[in-house]
């Protein structure tokens, strides 16, 4: 029973992010921003913890359309899936990240990245 108020919950939750859905709350733009933009080095410390607060707190109202540059259909690997299948499938599909999924219910239980994948192999 608990499974199955879950599964209802989720089509829920994914009933209200549904393209009529968000063509009525969002208008879509036609401006594309070029892949730069989202390209960028995570590790460098050039802005201060306390800049990007102050960015964010600002810009609280703000939303950005990213329907345009995700993927809609990722590949998923579930919980219950062998190491050697994540690895291949990272191998082959040049993969820098991986989302993990209950087989139950289809729920978001991790995400494995590539940095993931070179701290377990010892190279």
């Amino acid at each position: 029973m608990e499974k199955i108020r879950k599964v209802e919950k989720r089509k829920q939750i994914l009933g209200e992010f549904t393209m009529m859905r968000d063509v009525a709350e969002i208008p879509i733009t036609n401006e594309l921003l070029d892949w730069r933009f989202f390209n960028s080095d995570y590790y460098s410390h050039d802005r201060e913890y306390k800049e990007v607060e102050d960015i964010c707190v600002n810009n609280l109202d703000k939303m950005i359309d990213l329907r345009p540059y995700y993927i809609e259909t990722p590949f998923l690997a579930q919980s219950t899936d062998h190491l050697q299948k994540v690895l291949d499938v990272f191998r082959h599909m040049h993969l820098r990240s991986l989302p993990v999924t209950n087989p139950g219910d289809g729920e978001l239980e991790g995400i494995i990245t590539r940095q993931d994948i070179f701290a377990y192999m010892s190279l």
